[in-house]
Formats: C-alpha cells, structure tokens, sequence
C-alpha cells in the first residue's frame, strides 16, 4: 500500500505546473524513501528528473509509507485539474492499493472541516528506463530562480536561440531576433547580509589586535629562555591572537545566524555565484529553457551546471537539497 500526505497542496501544485509543459503524463516510481519521476518530452529533446525524498521531519510530507516498490501514472492535466480546486494550505494524501488501477486524492482544508475525495485512474505506460547523466560538472551557476525565470521570459520575447556565454566574473545571455537583439550581463553577488558579517568580524579583529610596540634592546639570554618556555607551553602570542580570533568569528556567526532567523531571509534570493573551471560558449532552445523556468516557484535559487558539450542541468532544490529536487536537462543545439 501507498500513502502519503503532503503538508501543503501548494507545494504538488508547483511541482505539476512546473512540469505541464514538458511532461503530458508522468509516473511517479514510488519506494521505501523517496517518490521520484523520470521523463522525456515527446520530442525527445528535454530530459525531467523529479526527486522527492520521503522525510517526514521535512517540510513537504506530514507522513509517508511505502509497503513495496510501486508505479503510479497519471496525465499531468488531470492532476493539476484536482489541485486547482483546493486551497494552498490544505493537505494532500494520496492513497493507492496494490492492484495498482487507482489512487485516491483526499484533500482536507485547514480547518479540517472541508474534505474532498477523487479516485484517478492509472495509466499503464511503458515507462522507459532512462538515466541520469552521471558527468561531473565543473562550471557552475547559481542564481535566484525569479531572476533566472524574469530573463528568461524577457529574451524569449526576441528570438528561439539562448547563448550562454560565462568566464570567471561575468555571465552572458543574448538572443538575436530578426528585428531586435537583447543581451544580459550577470555579475556574481553576495548577499549584503554576509558582507556585513565580515565586517563586524573584522572591526572585532581590529579592537583586539595588542599594541604595537617598537623593538627594544636585545633579549637577554633569561628571557630568551622564557620564551622557548612559552612556546613549548603553546603559550605564545601567535596561538593567542588566533583562539581569539576564532571566538571572535564564532560570535560574529552567531549573531549572523539570529539575524538570519529573525529576518527569515534566504540569502540565496539575492546570491549570483559561479564555478568555472574554463570560458564556456554554448547555445540552447530558449523555448525550452523558458519552460523550465515555470519551476521558479518552488526554490529561492537554480543552480545551472554547463558544459560545452553535455546538456545543462537546471536544478529547483526542493526548499533544502536533501529534500529533493526538480532538474531539467538539456542538450547544446549545434549551431549550423
């Protein structure tokens, strides 16, 4: 038997709004610790790979069991008909016996005084076995997913053919259309929260460093020794100077981390980063990458890993990665 329950219908509804445009039906492969969906578009070109990981300490499952290793197939329209009919808090459980012909959608208000029941019929697909490119990626991006989806929608505007373009301080997109070209220059950017930090940090440093004092006549060979004391006591100044430092440090964190909680800001809305290990140029359908920027709502980031060669990896984690995550993979168009 499956059952799970989600917390919040918001969170499926912008799982299945992300993937209505790719995926026309999806199977959810359903085991002991995670819900995961692989799928192709129809054309073939764009690959999806949904991964979901069942921790109930998490934010999307209130509970989660999965008795033996089950399929459930569905047309995405249908499911996205169901969740338009119920309200971003409410929750979701869906209920499937082994026979493996129907899941059951029960979506509770709130309030708990509002229960609305629908029995989906499975598909039978034949699912094929795809994987997920195992390549290691050296160049990477990470960038607020809003931003990444505003650019997207605003270059499709002039034309089909996105150019990424990215050394180690600026990131490049252009599109050129028949009657108009845009280009977007992204620089990297840290959120002002942790520039702040390093300079409390280093104010504190400031106020601690000791004095400093003008050489004076040379030691005598008593204090030469005490010296050599000092030291193989693992007294000296330098070891000192540098536990205060990392107190210093710990207690700049500190206050950083209660900043964080009480502003309750994801410094990655605002965080522009890259990885590069050498210049990448490459080129992609920008229909395509405009499609998986209509999963923005559910992440504060996208991490783009690119390569020359592979197909770019666009990742929406699922709040925090080890909760799961929604990727899109895409190949280079080959520029004829």
């Amino acid at each position: 038997m499956f059952d799970a329950v989600f917390s919040k219908a918001v969170d499926l509804k912008k799982i299945f709004n992300a993937l209505q445009d790719v995926l026309k039906e999806v199977s959810l492969d359903c085991s002991a610790d995670r819900i995961e969906v692989m799928g192709m578009d129809n054309s073939h070109v764009a690959l999806v790979n949904l991964k979901i990981q069942a921790d109930t300490e998490g934010p999307l499952f209130d509970s989660y069991r999965c008795d033996k290793n089950t399929t459930l197939s569905f047309k995405v329209e249908i499911i996205n008909k169901i969740l338009k009919t119920v309200g971003n808090d409410d929750t979701v459980q869906m209920i499937a016996d082994d026979d493996g012909r129907t899941c059951k959608f029960v979506c509770t208000d709130k309030q708990r005084n509002r229960t609305s029941t629908f029995n989906v019929n499975l598909l039978e697909l034949e699912n094929e076995h795809l994987g997920v490119p195992d390549e290691d990626y050296e160049t990477e991006i990470q960038m607020p997913s809003a931003e990444f989806a505003k650019m997207m929608k605003d270059l499709s505007i002039h034309g089909e053919t996105l150019q990424l373009k990215l050394d180690k301080e600026t990131l490049k997109f252009s599109v050129k259309g028949d009657d108009a070209s845009m280009e977007v220059e992204v620089k990297e950017r840290r959120p002002q929260r942790e520039i702040d930090a390093e300079e409390r940090v280093r104010a504190m440093e400031n106020q601690m460093k000791p004095e400093e004092v003008e050489d004076g006549p040379a030691e005598d060979d008593a204090e030469k020794k005490d010296d050599v004391e000092m030291d193989e006591a693992g007294e000296s100044l330098e070891e000192v100077k540098k536990e205060m430092t990392q107190r210093t440090k710990a207690k700049a964190k500190k206050v950083d981390d209660k900043e964080k909680e009480t502003e309750g800001e994801d410094p990655n809305l605002t965080r522009v980063a890259f990885t590069v290990a050498e210049p990448v140029e490459t080129i992609y359908s920008l229909r395509y990458m405009t499609m998986f920027a209509k999963a923005a709502p559910l992440a504060n980031y996208v991490k783009l890993s690119v390569s020359g060669e592979q197909p770019i990896i666009a990742k929406f984690p699922l709040g925090q990665e080890e909760h799961g995550h929604l990727s899109f993979y895409l190949a280079p168009k080959i520029d004829e």
